[in-house]
């Protein structure tokens, strides 16, 4: 899930489901998205289910 707060954007993992593949285990620029949030940035890459996007921020 990704969230917008006072300090910019975060991503944080929601519960994971131990009969996923490798594959589709969500990442952040190739790791593995956790339950704490993390901070985004300009061009951070997330990868869902085999997909990469590229995060930024339009003003």
């Amino acid at each position: 899930m990704i969230n917008r707060g006072a300090k910019g954007y975060s991503i944080v993992g929601i519960k994971q489901d131990h009969s996923r593949k490798s594959s589709e285990i969500p990442r952040l620029n190739g790791k593995e998205i956790g339950p704490s949030a993390t901070e985004l940035h300009e061009h951070d890459i997330i990868s869902i289910g085999g997909i990469d996007m590229e995060f930024y921020y339009i003003n």
